[in-house]
């Protein structure tokens, strides 16, 4: 008598996915800013707008200015009385580039990487507590 083969099972790789993508924790980040009503930038699209004033920039124009705002902040908020936080926003896995640990080393105590929506509020919260 014969008996079949054991069939092996195939292992399943997991990919383990952060929470949120960062464009989506940046929107969300932008929105609550929004609802606090405190100013914020993004450097790289404020220097597109304030250069060309137009959603359409030639390919070339783009490297040059991505040349000049490597490593910037994706957030940096202002504070009415004149003080600014400047936050990196990354996921779960994400690693800064060399330029932003630049970015960091120049602004200090200022910069910050936050991984979650929850992070940001709490990170925004105690700063606002802090400058009153």
């Amino acid at each position: 008598m014969m008996f079949p083969k054991p069939q092996r099972r195939k292992k399943v790789r997991q990919r383990v996915r952060a929470s949120m993508p960062e464009s989506a924790l940046q929107k969300t980040c932008e929105a609550y800013l929004d609802v606090l009503d405190l100013p914020y930038i993004r450097i790289p699209d404020t220097m597109n707008s304030i250069v060309f004033g137009s959603s359409y920039i030639p390919v070339h124009v783009k490297r040059m200015i991505s040349a000049f705002t490597k490593g910037v902040p994706d957030l940096t908020i202002l504070h009415p009385e004149g003080m600014f936080l400047c936050v990196e926003l990354k996921t779960e896995s994400g690693k800064q580039s060399q330029a932003q640990k630049a970015w960091s080393k120049r602004v200090a105590a200022h910069y910050h990487i936050i991984r979650s929506f929850e992070d940001f509020k709490t990170l925004v919260n105690t700063w606002l507590t802090e400058m009153r």
